[in-house]
């Protein structure tokens, strides 16, 4: 698809405040029983061909894992001649039937004025109101808010989508993580298996010799990292000295704007501040290089120093060898956690974590907290080989 970039700056658009979503924007598809909720914010264009698979494969997700999926739609029309369509479906939104005339446009991708109006006449809007919208260009500023917004995103590519803001970019890693998502497991993880890596020079928090070491394969861009990365805070500090936190990275994707964040914690761990990049990058992912500088000078560091680290790949064959091992180790899915060598996948409750805890500190005693394993295996990430940058593929998405 062309670029986003170059389209708005060919509009000659300037960066306005991005308003509340509007009417006919959001799609709250819920089910019966208790789920888990994801948000989806898609950047779709009505005159790309792949975009018209996405609703398919989201309706897949959501009768597969049973979700509760919230859609946010954003306009990205790849060219001028498709803005008609974008705004066509903003005025059946007026009308409350947005989603009616986001479906009937990818099937006609290429309908022109005359046979949008017709396509509004088969929804039984009102014609007069609807054309009136398009002649008057009423939602042409909504639109254009939209692309000024995918712009400063740096997309360049539709279908563009964030699920619960885990960056999917192109409908081949879309495809992908479906395929992988709603395949069924080919066997079930050893419980027994206990599993060994190299921490020389990983970061780590606790006593060397704490009898509890809990190693994390996590992703700063995984939404549901930053979650699990919380609760085992809260854990370590209910064990004061007890428990050695190592951290290993493990891209969601092998890029270069995949690295970034990890390459990112690695110049502040040459400072000895790691875990106060950590901190701020699980807690809202990173949106680019400037947004990794601007929270290295907010945080203090000596930023001739950072930056020069940041060029220079400073961790660059750490961040390697943890990929290597967490692939050998057959990890599908982050966050993935290993207590004494013991893996658990996924985000966990923190009474299951305690009950691990518990277990290693007192043999036979009763879990702390009283809870009950609540490990929840989320999407799934294929098993296989790293691809390269160009590919992009997503290992996992952490929902």
């Amino acid at each position: 698809m062309k670029n986003a970039i170059a389209f708005a700056t060919l509009l000659g658009l300037v960066p306005a405040p991005l308003p509340a979503a509007q009417p006919g924007h959001a799609d709250h598809l819920d089910h019966a029983g208790e789920q888990q909720k994801v948000v989806v914010v898609e950047f779709s264009s009505f005159d790309c061909a792949p975009c018209a698979e996405v609703s398919a494969l989201l309706d897949q997700l959501v009768t597969e894992k049973k979700l509760s999926l919230q859609v946010l739609f954003k306009h990205s029309p790849s060219n001028p001649e498709a803005l008609v369509a974008h705004e066509a479906a903003l005025a059946a939104g007026q009308q409350g039937k947005f989603w009616e005339m986001h479906d009937l446009l990818f099937a006609h991708p290429k309908a022109n004025y005359s046979e949008i109006l017709d396509l509004a006449k088969s929804l039984k809007l009102d014609a007069k109101r609807f054309q009136t919208a398009l002649d008057e260009r009423e939602f042409r500023e909504q639109v254009m808010t939209d692309i000024v917004e995918a712009r400063g995103l740096g997309i360049q590519v539709t279908p563009t989508l964030f699920l619960n803001g885990t960056k999917i970019e192109g409908i081949d890693q879309l495809r992908a993580l479906v395929k992988t998502a709603t395949a069924q497991p080919e066997t079930a993880t050893d419980p027994d298996r206990i599993y060994a890596f190299d921490l020389a020079g990983s970061p780590s928090f606790g006593p060397a010799d704490a009898p509890v070491t809990i190693v994390e394969f996590s992703d700063f861009r995984c939404h549901f990292c930053g979650d699990h990365s919380r609760t085992v805070s809260e854990l370590v500090a209910a064990y004061p000295g007890k428990i050695r936190r190592v951290f290993k990275h493990f891209p969601i994707q092998v890029s270069a704007e995949g690295k970034l964040p990890h390459q990112g914690s690695m110049a502040a761990l040459a400072q000895g501040r790691f875990w106060e990049m950590y901190r701020a990058l699980m807690n809202k992912p990173l949106t680019g290089r400037d947004d990794l500088i601007s929270r290295a000078v907010a945080l203090g560091f000596d930023m001739a120093r950072f930056e020069q680290d940041l060029a220079a790949g400073e961790g660059a064959a750490l961040i390697q060898r943890d990929i290597a091992e967490g692939d050998g180790a057959g990890i599908r899915m982050t966050p993935t956690s290993f207590i004494n060598g013991r893996m658990l996948s996924g985000r966990q409750s923190l009474d299951t974590l305690k009950e691990r805890v518990t277990a290693i500190l007192s043999p036979g005693a009763p879990p702390a907290g009283g809870g009950q394993s609540q490990s929840k295996l989320d999407l799934i990430a294929p098993q296989a080989e790293r691809v390269p940058a160009s590919a992009d593929e997503p290992k996992c998405c952490g929902l």
